[in-house]
């Protein structure tokens, strides 16, 4: 179900690869398939990808996860960072392959979440599907606010790396954005507070969590934030819901 909910909505989490999934009667098997026709992505690109998934699994489920096979594009390196991917992955990466995937075991697939909240993943799931829905996807400021999305849990998203990332100079990137009537600190900005607000619902959400979820670099600096756009600190307007 995990897994499933990241190939769902994996454009929130990566536009740069597509992921699909093909399952046989011993294991599922993950394909990342480059997204960016005529780019030339760097090995590590993928690596990564693919060593984030596999760090995921383990956060969530138990540091033995591993997985059963792996295969790269890339050529292999030298002999020493290869030892060291292969000891990441706990398996055997097969280098100069034909695409890139991961594939686990039907067992490991199915190992429990201990920290698994149904009620908060469907909430979750609620929040995204409703929030995409309100925009064109093809639009310039829906493929922006997916790269927001992507970076406001690492702080605030600097412009000029989404419009390089979107293939554009920044004077066009900003200039396209005014001529569908935004900006980019507007888009930060109603993110922010769009997500702020469905967040806050949750009553199980610290404020501290939300905070460094939206790229608040201190709690306090999302309260300011949170009262301009609602007249309420985020307790008050939790404490009113709740009333």
């Amino acid at each position: 179900e995990a897994f499933a909910r990241v190939l769902r909505f994996q454009k929130l989490i990566n536009t740069g690869a597509n992921f699909f999934a093909e399952e046989s009667d011993e294991e599922i098997t993950f394909v990342a398939d480059l997204a960016i026709p005529g780019h030339t992505h760097h090995p590590v690109y993928v690596l990564s990808m693919l060593a984030g998934i596999v760090r995921m699994s383990r956060l969530t489920a138990g540091n033995d996860i591993c997985p059963t096979r792996i295969t790269l594009i890339q050529e292999a390196p030298a002999a020493a960072p290869k030892a060291r991917i292969n000891q990441y992955f706990g398996s055997s990466v097969q280098f100069g392959a034909v695409r890139n995937s991961i594939s686990f075991s039907k067992s490991t697939i199915e190992t429990p979440i201990l920290s698994a909240n149904p009620k908060l993943a469907r909430i979750n799931d609620q929040i995204v599907i409703d929030y995409l829905a309100r925009y064109d996807q093809q639009s310039l400021v829906a493929k922006a606010q997916a790269q927001i999305i992507e970076r406001l849990p690492s702080g605030r998203p600097n412009q000029a790396d989404i419009a390089r990332v979107l293939n554009m100079s920044l004077r066009n990137f900003q200039r396209k954005l005014k001529q569908e009537g935004t900006s980019f600190r507007e888009l930060v900005d109603t993110i922010r507070k769009d997500l702020a607000i469905q967040f806050i619902k949750e009553q199980d959400r610290s404020i501290s969590a939300i905070s460094y979820s939206l790229g608040f670099t201190e709690p306090a600096n999302f309260t300011r934030s949170f009262k301009s756009w609602t007249g309420m600190s985020p307790k008050q307007f939790r404490q009113q819901l709740k009333n």
